[in-house]
């Protein structure tokens, strides 16, 4: 009897780690701070525009790359966009013309110091940099901008 309740607590305490760690890899793949190093393609698109005609529309697909260094204490993150920006035209609103521009956008690199690194919640402070490299006007700000910047991530 001894044996199997031994046999027993073993499986339950090898299906409960296997569980925790489950838990906290899920939680690491979708941590924007994780400890590894990544390569993402996200796509965000919007098929209406709010007050303008049907034809309008927006449409990014992010490239984004993550480094980690100092053991994971400090993680670069440079993402890169390319756009098709379908809005209408300005001058002449009523006509219904929508206007297409598509291209590279503003590149944009985030160096973060991760003060707090748990599987399951991540903070952490650095610069980000944008870069004006967008192809079109539309596509970005056609300026250089340095901001503090703050992210966490709790799962």
């Amino acid at each position: 009897m001894k044996k199997i309740i031994l046999f027993v607590g073993g499986i339950l305490a090898v299906g409960l780690l296997h569980a925790q760690d489950k838990a906290a890899s899920d939680a690491q793949a979708n941590n924007p701070l994780a400890n590894s190093i990544a390569l993402n393609f996200q796509n965000n698109y919007v098929p209406k525009l709010t007050n303008a005609p049907d034809e309008a529309y927006l449409n990014t697909t992010w490239i984004r790359y993550a480094q980690p260094f100092a053991k994971g204490k400090l993680l670069l993150r440079v993402s890169v966009p390319f756009s098709t920006v379908a809005i209408p035209n300005i001058p002449n609103l009523a006509t219904g013309i929508v206007n297409t521009e598509n291209g590279l956008g503003d590149m944009n690199a985030f160096l973060s110091y991760n003060f707090v690194s748990k599987p399951t919640a991540t903070m952490g402070v650095g610069p980000m940099v944008t870069a004006p490299t967008a192809a079109e006007n539309l596509l970005g700000s056609g300026k250089l901008a340095r901001r503090d910047c703050f992210c966490g991530f709790y799962s």
